[in-house]
């Protein structure tokens, strides 16, 4: 009885490893293996910065350009579209990207000034 119980625990415990490793695993290959989220998608979003509740703006590039949106409750603005010269590396974030396209002189367009009446 004993030596039954010993082989069903560490039969139990294989599974367990199994089943653990094949999570790793997967975390780790599996997203590029399935091609999710990888930078071959012709729509992607590079970074989201939460602003408040139900308020953010999104970095996205859709189709070689970068469009900085305003997302809220109930309607998505596009702030700027901008020019990168370069895809931005996976570790940039937010701050490094838009301080890298908005300064005077760089190829950042936005929507046109509002005139105050």
């Amino acid at each position: 009885m004993g030596a039954m119980l010993a082989r069903l625990v560490l039969a139990m415990l294989l599974v367990l490893a199994l089943l653990v490793g094949g999570v790793v695993l997967f975390q780790r290959f599996g997203r590029r293996a399935l091609k999710l989220g990888g930078r071959d998608r012709p729509l992607r979003i590079l970074d989201r910065l939460a602003l408040g509740p139900k308020k953010s703006v999104c970095l996205l590039s859709a189709g070689g350009r970068h469009l900085l949106l305003g997302v809220g409750e109930k309607e998505i603005t596009l702030l700027m579209e901008m020019s990168l010269p370069q895809e931005p590396a996976e570790e940039d974030g937010f701050a490094e990207v838009f301080e890298g396209v908005a300064r005077p002189g760089s190829r950042a367009s936005g929507p046109p000034p509002r005139e105050e009446p």
